[in-house]
């Protein structure tokens, strides 16, 4: 590339440990780093097992077992969410202020208010309703991720059964979570005993462990 050739690191891809090693300490000496760096085997063991492709980042606890674990970067980078990590590592109180929730996108708020005004619901179940609808795209998300995992540690070669199990436990994750939510939503609007209410809930994909986003409809067929 020709931004590797303006900043001078292009290498030679090396054959052996030691070539490895000492492409690492050239990058130190001639960018300045400060940061322990190590060098991972010429079979690329600890990328296959941590997925590190193409980048990631990870907190790693006293004990050698992951406490953090970041989405693929480096549209996935959230550094924000490491400091908390390492305050609880290190028994430390959190001093940051509580985020209040990002308000929703204004299509999905219209669709919310609309249920509300149609079904004439209160204040209090048109909230659990949204905190449904935000749980339902955070463990969509965690299945996506772990789904990205998957494609990506086929592609790079690893071992095809352990990529299935951490998907098959990462799905069971998701049911128990969709699930927790459909308890909760039940407890604050009794859904259950209300037919409109849930058929509304169970066609914007609110309910139920059905394999829609949320607040999507499903698609129309072809005439």
């Amino acid at each position: 590339m020709d931004a590797n050739i303006r900043d001078n690191v292009v290498v030679t891809d090396p054959k052996t440990l030691a070539e490895r090693e000492k492409v690492a300490k050239d990058f130190v000496a001639q960018f300045s780093v400060k940061l322990p760096i190590v060098v991972d085997t010429l079979d690329d063991t600890v990328e296959k097992a941590y997925l590190a492709w193409p980048d990631r980042m990870y907190v790693i606890d006293a004990d050698g077992k992951v406490a953090y674990q970041g989405r693929p970067g480096p549209a996935g980078f959230k550094p924000e969410e490491i400091p908390p990590v390492l305050d609880k590592l290190l028994g430390i109180a959190s001093s940051a202020p509580v985020t209040p929730p990002a308000p929703l996108p204004p299509q999905l708020q219209r669709r919310i208010d609309t249920l509300a005004m149609r079904l004439e619901l209160s204040e209090e179940k048109k909230e659990a309703i949204i905190t449904a609808l935000r749980v339902r795209v955070a463990a969509l998300d965690k299945l996506q991720e772990a789904r990205l995992e998957l494609l990506q540690g086929a592609m790079v070669g690893r071992n095809p059964q352990v990529g299935m199990e951490d998907w098959e436990m990462a799905l069971k994750v998701y049911q128990k979570t969709v699930a927790d939510s459909d308890m909760a939503l039940e407890k604050a609007t009794k859904w259950s005993a209300d037919a409109r209410l849930r058929a509304a809930l169970t066609g914007m994909g609110l309910i139920g462990n059905q394999p829609l986003l949320p607040m999507t409809a499903p698609p129309r067929p072809n005439p």
